[in-house]
This record gives C-alpha cells, sequence and structure tokens, in this order.
C-alpha cells in the first residue's frame, strides 16, 4: 500500500488532505458560513443546509429566486444570491384626513374611520397566525402607528417590514418608505392587539394625504 503513495510521507500527506476537505464539508453542511449572514441564523449555532429552502419548507423564510423549495439543496445554489423576503400581504390603502377637533391631526387608515379602508384587512404572520391589520396611520407628522389585531397574543414577530407605495395602486417601483419592525416601539393594548410605533418626521400631508380618499400600495413582509 505505501507504495501505491510512493512513500510514507506521501501517504501521510494524502489522508491530511482527505482529513481537510471531510471537516470543510462538514463545516459548510452544518454551519454554512456566509449563508447565515445572508439569510439568517448563526454560524455558531445549529445549522444547517437544509434550514435555507425557498418558502416555509426551511426554517429562515425567505423568497429567493434560484434557490429551491424541495429536494437537492446545493452551496452553489446560493452564489451570488441576496436574501428577499417573502410577501406576506399586500392591498391597496384609502386613507382618510382627521384634523381631530384641533387637538391632532392623523392621516391614513383606521378600521374604524370613515373615509379610510383596505381592499384586504387578514393575513396570516410567518408563524401561521392569522391577524387583521386595523391601523397604519400617521399623527401630528411625528410618528407612524400600525396596529394588529388577532385572537391571540401577539408577538413582535412574525413580519419583518412594511412598505408604502404613495399614490398608486400596485408595488411598481420602489417604495416611498420602507417601516422596519425592529426600529418600533412596541406597545399591546390587550393581548390580542400589538401595536408598533415609529418617532420620526412623517409629514401627514406626504404620509397620506390632507383630503380623504387616497390610494396607496401596501407591502407587508
Amino acid at each position: 500500500m505505501i507504495e501505491n503513495f510512493n512513500g510514507i510521507f506521501f501517504l501521510v500527506t494524502h489522508i491530511l488532505v482527505l482529513i481537510m476537505i471531510s471537516f470543510y464539508l462538514i463545516r459548510i453542511i452544518f454551519a454554512p458560513s456566509g449563508i447565515a449572514e445572508e439569510f439568517g441564523g448563526n454560524d455558531s449555532s445549529n445549522v444547517h443546509l437544509s434550514h435555507y429552502y425557498k418558502g416555509s419548507n426551511g426554517a429562515f423564510d425567505h423568497a429567493t429566486p434560484g434557490i429551491p423549495t424541495s429536494g437537492t439543496l446545493k452551496i452553489s445554489d446560493f452564489f451570488g444570491k441576496a436574501f428577499v423576503a417573502n410577501t406576506l400581504h399586500s392591498s391597496t390603502m384609502t386613507s382618510y384626513y382627521n384634523t381631530g377637533g384641533g387637538y391632532y391631526i392623523a392621516s391614513g387608515y383606521g378600521a374604524l374611520t370613515s373615509g379610510s379602508s383596505v381592499g384586504d384587512s387578514t393575513f396570516n404572520l410567518s408563524n401561521g397566525q392569522a391577524v387583521t391589520w386595523s391601523n397604519l396611520y400617521t399623527i401630528n407628522s411625528s410618528n407612524m402607528i400600525f396596529t394588529l389585531t388577532s385572537s391571540s397574543n401577539i408577538a413582535n414577530s412574525g413580519w419583518t417590514s412594511i412598505k408604502i407605495y404613495l399614490n398608486q395602486s400596485n408595488a411598481s417601483g420602489s417604495p416611498d418608505l420602507t417601516l422596519n419592525r425592529t426600529a418600533a416601539s412596541t406597545a399591546s393594548g390587550s393581548s390580542t392587539t400589538k401595536t408598533w410605533t415609529w418617532s420620526g418626521t412623517y409629514s401627514y400631508s406626504t404620509y397620506f394625504s390632507t383630503t380623504n380618499g387616497a390610494v396607496h400600495f401596501i407591502e407587508i413582509v
């Protein structure tokens, strides 16, 4: 056997190379560095390549084109890919404008507010929980407020961001505003209601209008 490898030195070298290759293969299968940074997860945690199927078949839900939803999943499938979040829900939103009797100025959507509506207010979060979108409005040009309700407790998870396309009825082009969930403060009116608030400058003349009836398009991802 030693003669087949031209001596003990070449045999040892061959064994070391095989060990290094095996270690590398185990590393990329069970802790795929680079993929975790782009698609979610932690290199030091128990992450497997099978966690990155496109759609809900994987632990890290995404809609990235070119990545399989089942079957064989290869490292090469991820070359040159950038994470694309799943769109959980999209709808038109008809906004209202309310001066609040001089105490406040609000503009946007409220389920109980006359003059505002959405095409579809119900959807499922990424964890499968059914929710109803009940508010999205700016008040006094300084806060943007988003509220969900459900039949059970709503956690601060299950969605990533809200994309707002002003004065249009579809998602063509780039969003005029993206609100990231992690940048908002949260409050629960009850165990079945969760409100997210973004502090900043959100002029009601822009978000969403100074008259009733302006139509916008909203994506929740």
